[in-house]
This record gives structure tokens, sequence and C-alpha cells, in this order.
């Protein structure tokens, strides 16, 4: 079985990803698949989004991870909650890339810890750290987009 590919929006709790998510479907939660055009292949494809973390009920994300199969998927992923076990994981299945969001929203002086950002460099292809401070939710948005089209 060929792999599939995930772009894991990485962070804990609170540090902006179910927002970013929002902006990317156009403000909209509700909205379970988008279509998004690579810039390396000029194909459109279409992701399936998971939008719950693992940091939000660990247990719902691994019967996710185990059940669910798809070709292009764009998860959230917190990455202190049992991390390594479903990066390792996921990497048996997928390709994975990972669009880290490195400062808390609502406290920016936090950080990503280096020990957190290594477990997905050693599992990702790609690791992405976004760096700027209270960004805006869209501009989130058009900056893990952009990830994701040059990668496609």
């Amino acid at each position: 079985m060929a792999k599939g590919t995930v772009f894991l929006l990485a962070r804990h709790s609170d540090w902006g990803k179910s927002q970013t998510l929002k902006a990317l479907t156009g403000g909209n939660h509700h909205p379970r698949r988008i279509s998004i055009t690579g810039t390396k292949s000029g194909v459109t494809r279409e992701f399936f989004i998971k939008r719950s973390s693992n940091g939000d009920d660990v247990e719902k994300y691994w019967d996710f991870a185990k059940k669910e199969t798809h070709d292009w998927l764009i998860a959230a992923f917190s990455s202190d909650a049992d991390a390594a076990h479903i990066l390792e994981y996921l990497a048996e299945r997928y390709t994975i890339y990972c669009f880290v969001l490195e400062h808390c929203y609502s406290h920016p002086e936090e950080a990503i810890p280096q020990d957190e950002l290594a477990a997905m460099q050693k599992y990702a292809a790609r690791v992405s750290v976004y760096s700027p401070r209270k960004a805006a939710a869209d501009t989130r948005a058009a900056a893990f987009c952009a990830f994701i089209e040059a990668e496609t």
C-alpha cells in the first residue's frame, strides 16, 4: 500500500491551531475537506481535515490514526501528548510534514521546547517553524497553506 501524505499543524493546546484551521477553511470550522493546488505539481488535491488534536483527546486521536486512511490529510497535532508514539505510527502510513507554531498566541513569550521539535524532525520529511508572534489566524493559515502548496 502506498503511503499517504499528512500535514500536521503542530503545537500545544491554545496555541492557535483551531483558529488557524478555521481561517484555512474561510472562517468556517465545519468543512472536513479542502482543495489545495500544489506549486510543485500543479495538481489540485482534496485534503481531509482532522481538526481535533491528540491534546484534545489522545484516545480518539489514536482511534482516528488507526482506522482512517486518507491519501491527503491535514491534522491538528499536539507535540506534547504522546507525540513521539503517534509520530512513529503515522510515519509508517504517511509521509509527514510539520508546520509548527513556535509561539503560543495568547502567551507569545512561550516557545516550543527543542526536544519536541527534535521529535518531529526525526519522523517528518520536512518541518517548518512559524516564528511570528501574535500573528492573526488568517496570516497563520496563509503561511500554512503556502507550506502545503510548496510541498505538493
